[in-house]
């Protein structure tokens, strides 16, 4: 059996966290950039959790205070079968196999979608190892057999696919809806997007930034990349010569 590869969209959607140690950690900081609403139930926590969590945060403030911050709930007591309602999404991570197992069997029982993370023969789905650069998301996946090996490939990628990859996608994030609107011919919109995507145009990218750094600029750094930046602005220009080459009267409006 193979798995189905799958991106969801889990805004406003609602997810649960057993258990509050160092993998549900992990867990819940990929869930934050979802914008899902996510319930922590656990009788206790450890620092690895506050740990893994995004802000700088004052040591003396409470585990609950962190939490509340962040807009999400944590329920400071052991999971109730009542934790499942109206859930999307669970995440079995408490620190007990047989709580973890109960938990499964329930959600299954409500059809609400299920990982555990002890147990991966009991889960609907798998979470593979990712690196994102801006909405560039890779993800990598070897099953349960050797996860090491997600991770050790996971690295390389992340440093075979540079900072140009997070600049193009910003740029067409802003630039795709007119080249759409001004170029009726899908075929050649095809062929436009194709040359975009082209390892040629993305090595001239890449040597841009090398120069960019050999003259001392500062590398971009974040998701979001100013849109006032030098490097932005001489990325978008090139994707709009580019496309101006195939549809002469092309204009940025």
């Amino acid at each position: 059996m193979k798995p189905y590869p799958i991106n969801l969209n889990l805004k406003n959607r609602k997810v649960l966290i057993a258990g509050a140690g160092r993998v549900a950690a992990r867990k819940f900081r990929g869930l934050l950039e979802t914008e899902a609403e996510v319930m922590i139930v656990s009788p206790t926590y450890n620092n690895f959790f506050v740990r893994y969590l995004p802000g700088d945060f004052n040591p003396g403030d409470s585990f609950q205070k962190i939490i509340a911050t962040l807009i999400c709930t944590f329920k400071n007591r052991k999971f109730k079968k009542t934790d499942l309602k109206e859930k999307f999404l669970v995440i079995a991570a408490t620190d007990n196999s047989a709580v973890n197992e109960k938990i499964a069997v329930q959600a299954k029982a409500k059809n609400i979608l299920v990982n555990v993370v002890d147990q991966p023969e009991l889960s609907d789905f798998n979470l593979p190892a990712s690196t994102a650069k801006g909405d560039l998301l890779l993800t990598v996946s070897t099953g349960a057999s050797l996860p090491a090996l997600s991770k050790a490939v996971k690295e390389e990628l992340a440093q075979n696919y540079g900072i140009e990859y997070q600049l193009l996608l910003q740029v067409m994030m802003e630039l795709r809806p007119e080249i759409i609107a001004q170029i009726a011919d899908r075929s050649l919109r095809k062929e436009i997007f194709k040359s975009l995507a082209s390892a040629e145009f993305l090595r001239g990218l890449k040597n841009l930034l090398l120069r960019a750094t050999e003259a001392g600029e500062q590398k971009p750094e974040g998701d979001i990349i100013s849109a006032d930046s030098d490097l932005y602005l001489e990325v978008k220009n090139r994707v709009i010569k580019l496309v101006k080459s195939y549809k002469g009267d092309f204009s940025e409006e």
